[in-house]
């Protein structure tokens, strides 16, 4: 510590001698010169007082923050020196020890049994670079919702609430479901293959493992996409004016439509009483 103060001096010694400034307070000469004078206290040369001007201040001002830097520098510099030499006594462990203790401390990720290689590889290269929007669009044209009613379709937003929304709202919500669709897309290829195990595991009991893994699957894509649901909701209500923030209830299900089957109705009703306050 008594370095870093020697250092510190030196410092200042050769900032001030090399500026031949110092601070000082001249209330009296400001007041023979005949000038007006505020109280603050400006920076002049030593030598040449009688003859200091207001240029002076910023190249003092410039030199003493010079200084300041010096000093900065010299703590440091010598408190980083200790805390380095420090280290450096303390670390005793090569690059490869550091590395396996790091490694032996991380959380495992916890994994299943391995798939088959060639499946691995096809997942590594869909999960980094997905398809090309042409593929995309062939294999989402093959599937098509179950006839009988599911939901499991592109869920879209109610005409009615559509035409109540800012433009900002609407080219938010269209991005969301055009991300949407493609999970949907999924549901229906997935349920389809599930559908076609349903009715081989009846003759190959051995399948019902597999039917279980699609059946949570299914559950789960379906779970997120009711998250999706609510998501695109709650972005419509932040933009959506204050008397039909009502409609976004989370307890109305969504159906095919957003919002369920009986939004128009509660607008229509909001919308005449609003006109008969007015």
């Amino acid at each position: 510590m008594n370095d870093v103060k020697t250092l510190v001096g030196e410092s200042i010694d050769q900032a001030l001698s090399s500026t031949g400034r110092n601070v000082r307070e001249y209330d009296q000469q400001k007041y023979e010169q005949g000038n007006n004078y505020d109280g603050k206290t400006e920076i002049y040369d030593d030598q040449n007082a009688s003859q200091s001007t207001d240029d002076d201040g910023p190249a003092t001002f410039n030199a003493l923050q010079d200084m300041l830097l010096i000093c900065d520098k010299a703590v440091h510099s010598q408190k980083g020196g200790s805390a380095a030499t420090q280290d450096a006594k303390e670390s005793k462990e090569s690059p490869d020890e550091v590395i396996s203790k790091f490694e032996a401390e991380m959380v495992p990720m916890e994994t299943s049994e391995e798939i088959d290689e060639e499946m691995a590889s096809v997942c590594r290269l869909l999960a980094s670079g997905g398809l090309l929007e042409e593929k995309v669009k062939a294999v989402t044209g093959t599937y098509h919702p179950p006839a009988n009613r599911t939901t499991i379709c592109p869920v879209k937003t109610n005409q009615a609430v559509w035409t109540i929304l800012p433009r900002s709202a609407q080219v938010l919500d269209m991005k969301l479901q055009r991300a949407q669709a493609l999970t949907v897309k999924a549901m229906i290829a997935l349920v389809q293959a599930m559908n076609d195990i349903k009715e081989a595991a009846r003759d190959k009991p051995s399948l019902n493992t597999t039917f279980k893994k699609l059946t949570d699957c299914f559950a789960l894509m379906a779970t997120n996409t009711r998250n999706q649901n609510l998501y695109r909701r709650d972005q419509i209500k932040a933009r959506l004016n204050y008397n039909y923030k009502h409609i976004c209830a989370i307890s109305v299900p969504s159906t095919q439509e957003l919002f369920g089957d009986k939004v128009e109705h509660l607008i229509k009703t909001q919308t005449e009483a609003l006109k008969i306050k007015q």
